[in-house]
């Protein structure tokens, strides 16, 4: 799609500026403030890059994804190319977009917000909004792959995610939701990002909030439900292995509506050749 229409890349290009400048000059020097507004504004703006990351890649790869998967059931029918090929080369196309663009916009973001000023928490947070873009991408494949058609999986995806969403931790507390609906977290991508960005930016650090005592950055780990004993590493791997899984139960969705394809293919070669027999019987009879 980008070789055939570099409109697309241009777009993104610009998009990722654009965004970046508006969350960067919203926030901007939020790093530096004292008191409540400087941990409210850290918090927003990494949510932000979070669900931002998440949804949109969700929804852009579905909506590219989704439409091609009748193209690519019939030319694989076809004998033009197999599973394992085309979602191969498709993974390893897509894949780095979903990590230069959404890279270029956590670098923006964090220097002009005024995140902590350290090479290694910089690294940290990029990473985790790479992984945010790339678990939300493989998303937005395993829901084109799951649902019949583009139109129902376009109806769907909004009301999967917005759940997700407000279990990542930023809404409500995540030690006061009721027991039987705490197990909606712990498949929300957005909220492990947000969780090891949060535990990145405020681990090593003393804040303002009243009074002219600094206060421990964990603090704010602990008030937001996040003293889980998940170490930032533990929220990476987790994102990673989610990202495996939706793309294995994508694999396995498009290998099985190819094994339905040529089982309806099969079907209806059978009963054309059984139609054909009994014409040439009863023609056969009237000879």
């Amino acid at each position: 799609n980008a070789i055939r229409n570099p409109l697309i890349v241009k777009s993104r290009i610009a998009q990722t500026i654009v965004i970046s400048l508006i969350v960067g000059l919203l926030f901007l020097n939020s790093g530096s403030a004292v008191g409540q507004a400087s941990v409210q504004n850290r918090s927003g703006v990494m949510f932000f890059a979070t669900t931002n990351n998440v949804m949109s890649s969700c929804i852009g790869i579905l909506s590219i994804f989704g439409g091609e998967k009748s193209v690519f059931t019939r030319e694989h029918g076809a004998g033009y190319y197999s599973l394992p090929s085309y979602f191969l080369s498709k993974t390893a196309v897509e894949v780095p977009y979903q990590i230069v663009f959404p890279w270029a916009q956590a670098t923006i973001v964090y220097f002009m917000v005024g995140l902590q000023n350290n090479a290694a928490k910089y690294f940290i947070f990029c990473a985790f909004v790479v992984l945010a873009s790339v678990a939300g991408w493989a998303m937005g494949i395993f829901f084109a792959c799951i649902f019949p058609s583009l139109p129902v999986a376009l109806a769907a995806t909004p009301v999967i995610l917005m759940p997700l969403m407000l279990f990542s931790g930023l809404f409500a507390n995540l030690d006061t939701i009721p027991v039987w609906l705490r197990w909606i977290q712990y498949i929300s991508p957005i909220k492990y990002g947000f969780e090891g960005m949060v535990k990145n930016e405020y681990t090593g650090i003393q804040l303002y909030c009243q009074g002219p005592l600094p206060v421990d950055g964990k603090v704010c780990i602990a008030e937001q439900g996040m003293d889980d004993g998940l170490e930032i590493w533990a929220c990476a791997l987790i994102l990673i292995a989610m990202v495996v899984v939706l793309l294995g139960f994508a694999y396995a969705s498009l290998q099985r509506l190819i094994s339905s394809k040529k089982s309806s293919a099969v079907h209806r070669k059978t009963k054309q050749d059984r139609m054909a027999f009994m014409c040439r019987q009863k023609s056969d009879g009237n000879l």
